[in-house]
């Protein structure tokens, strides 16, 4: 083994705080984006189980209930632009505009509301869709 340093690219001119002040908020919207992203394929999941229910009359009427809020939760939406923050970040050695800063800013509020929703349909809304599903003698909703 060897020792290895590394140093910044000569050619950026960005002090090193401002580069670390983007690290961090590249790190953040990068996690904020990785949640989001994964709870956006776990709402689809229950979305395509839903799609595959042959439910009928009230039931039929609570599980459309429950997929268009699923849909409405704006997961997909706030992992996308969550995602395209973070590469306006990466995208120069230089420090955010006060553009990219609010738009960041945004994207991850989204993306905080979006995550809250989630965590109230995945508990508390998916608990009631499957003692619906099952006082109908349907299989449960799984994430």
């Amino acid at each position: 083994s060897q020792p290895l340093t590394v140093k910044q690219d000569p050619r950026v001119k960005t002090p090193a705080l401002v580069m670390q002040q983007v690290y961090t908020a590249t790190n953040a919207t990068y996690y904020d984006a990785v949640a989001t992203g994964e709870a956006a394929r776990a709402a689809q999941s229950l979305r395509d189980q839903i799609a595959k229910l042959g439910a009928t009359g009230d039931t039929a009427k609570a599980l459309a209930a429950f997929d268009t809020q699923l849909a409405d939760a704006g997961l997909a939406a706030a992992a996308t632009a969550l995602g395209g923050a973070m590469n306006q970040l990466q995208s120069a050695d230089v420090q955010p505009t006060d553009l990219q800063m609010k738009a960041i800013t945004t994207a991850r509020a989204a993306g905080a509301a979006a995550l809250t929703k989630w965590t109230v349909l995945k508990t508390t809304g998916l608990a009631a869709i499957n003692a619906k599903l099952k006082a109908s003698g349907l299989a449960a909703l799984t994430l």
